[in-house]
């Protein structure tokens, strides 16, 4: 699907709708316990991390939302929550509001980005010495590929086992497609990153870069690379990805453009 035949709208709607159907495809986790009332989607499990229990979708009708927020309330009033909201008309100030009332405060935002695709990003990017490849979820070193995100995102460690566990559970999914990537400097993993390929478009995930290796051109290195596997593989994979304030430049200088917001609020 070029992007160049898609409104400003359609490409937001292919951003938001390719991260639900992203985090949909984790439904083959046996610790994850998926809810819905309405357009509205949740997830929760025993894991008391917000990264494991989180609304995903949200209906825009007022009374379905407070409905929703009362039921997620309910689980668990001490369990970590995110609830994440798209940057839509739809979604007034009503809504933020009856988050704020419940207890959930807005953390932050993410951009919506989408790849234009023009250029050879590899051919642009600077020489490196670093390496890239994809790993597979049976690898016994994928378990430091989960290690390298939780550290980059800081959470806590103790969750590898859970995270490792379900990106094996979407390895085995034939009706989903992950793939895994890794850069590496003499054999220790700098950055690791995902792509999923859903129904009408697909996604970067899981991009992070290790600490001490971050400006140095690793982050650039991994993305170019990645997208050249995309474009080998998938030539016509319209990509997508939410990018932190910190790394929407970099996605800006791999051809990528902003489009739409999602808001993150977690609970107390």
């Amino acid at each position: 699907m070029p992007v160049s035949t898609l409104g400003h709208a359609d490409m937001v709607d292919a951003i938001f709708l390719t991260a639900v159907e992203g985090c949909l495809s984790w439904n083959v986790a046996p610790f994850l316990n998926f809810e819905s009332l309405g357009e509205s989607i949740w997830f929760t499990s025993d894991i008391s991390n917000a990264l494991f229990n989180s609304v995903v979708k949200t209906d825009p009708s007022l009374p379905i939302f407070r409905e929703t927020v009362a039921l997620v309330r309910a689980i668990n009033p001490a369990r970590p929550f995110a609830w994440l909201i798209p940057d839509r008309p739809a979604f007034s100030a009503a809504h933020h509001r009856e988050l704020e009332n419940a207890g959930f405060h807005l953390s932050g935002s993410t951009s919506g980005m989408i790849f234009e695709g023009r250029g050879n990003p590899v051919h642009n990017s600077p020489k490196s010495n670093l390496s890239f490849a994809q790993i597979e979820t049976s690898d016994p070193q994928f378990r430091e590929w989960s290690k390298v995100i939780l550290e980059a995102y800081g959470f806590d460690p103790k969750l590898e086992p859970a995270w490792t566990e379900l990106h094996q559970c979407l390895g085995n999914n034939s009706e989903q497609f992950w793939a895994h990537f890794v850069a590496s400097l003499d054999g220790e993993f700098v950055g690791v990153c995902s792509l999923f390929h859903g129904t009408q478009a697909g996604s970067i995930a899981n991009f992070a870069i290790r600490e001490r290796f971050r400006g140095k051109g690793a982050g650039r290195y991994l993305l170019a690379r990645t997208l050249e596997w995309s474009k080998s593989h998938f030539p016509d994979l319209l990509l997508t990805l939410f990018a932190t304030p910190q790394a929407v430049s970099l996605y800006k200088s791999l051809n990528f453009i902003e489009c739409g917001k999602m808001y993150l609020y977690f609970s107390d």
